[in-house]
């Protein structure tokens, strides 16, 4: 049936969805769109599986991002200081109590309070959204290969926990707390580097980008690159990401600094320890 000209002029403006563009600010623009299912189809044939669903939930998000950035769009809340209408608490205080308790960086690092430590790390990734959601993915699943790891080999510390395993000939093995404390260590250096240059002054969108360029990336095979820079296009700014993790944006920012004063050190020493004992393993995820 032929349509008037008054039809023609609405769906000239109207999205894919049938709706006025009006009505959907933050859709994004089709490229974006196309792009997301080509990288959701790559990636379920060519990543590993423990990256599929922070995959799937992250292509899906991109449908609702301009390609700009528009970071609120990927927080989990309508305001930043609260969470499903309920105010939440500020992130770094107990954290930074629980790394305080891991003991000296130049110990041997305490096997059962660093995992409470990174446990109670894991959920800044809920707050900062979607687009953290690879990110919080790698380090949960390698938290829990540590945790298995650790009840089915008793040890007081992380090196004795590796050194058990090399005796053994079993720190080449896909589920053993070697690799799994690799990559732990490889994805928390990726999230420290991004907060100190937030506490340095850059914005936390160009930080984010920054930070992967200079420690994941080098890791990570091309589907896998491809779908965190895409989602790093959404990085959330300095005052959004502030304002997720506490009340008063000063506050957090210390807090921050502190936090990573604390933890870092003991991602140099483990670094050191990984690389020292040749399991520093450069394969490409």
């Amino acid at each position: 049936r032929p349509r008037s000209k008054k039809q023609k002029k609405n769906l000239s403006t109207s999205s894919p969805g049938g709706h006025p563009r009006s009505d959907h600010p933050l859709r994004a623009s089709c490229w974006v769109e196309a792009t997301a299912l080509l990288l959701l189809r790559f990636v379920s044939k060519t990543a590993p599986l423990g990256y599929l669903p922070a995959a799937l939930i992250l292509c899906s998000q991109l449908f609702i991002v301009v390609p700009r950035g528009a970071s609120a769009v990927l927080l989990q809340s309508n305001h930043p200081a609260t969470f499903g209408g309920m105010s939440k608490p500020d992130f770094f205080p107990t954290v930074n109590e629980k790394w305080a308790t891991v003991g000296p960086p130049g110990d041997e690092t305490d096997a059962a309070k660093f995992i409470d430590a990174v446990t109670h790390f894991l959920p800044i990734f809920d707050r900062l959204g979607a687009v953290f959601f690879p990110v919080k993915n790698d380090v949960g699943g390698n938290v829990e290969k540590l945790k298995k790891s650790l009840a089915a080999h008793p040890a007081g510390t992380l090196e004795q926990l590796l050194k058990n395993e090399i005796a053994a000939g079993t720190q080449k093995k896909s589920d053993s707390a070697s690799i799994a404390l690799l990559w732990l260590k490889r994805a928390l250096q990726f999230i420290f580097v991004l907060l100190t240059k937030v506490t340095e002054g850059m914005d936390a969108n160009k930080a984010a980008k920054e930070a992967y360029e200079t420690t994941l990336m080098q890791y990570h095979g091309f589907m896998v690159k491809k779908t965190f820079q895409m989602g790093l296009m959404a990085a959330p700014s300095t005052a959004t990401m502030l304002g997720c993790l506490g009340a008063d944006p000063a506050t957090v920012q210390a807090d921050m600094k502190k936090f990573v004063d604390l933890a870092n050190p003991h991602m140099v020493k483990i670094d050191g320890f990984l690389k020292s004992n040749a399991l520093d393993d450069a394969s490409k995820a």
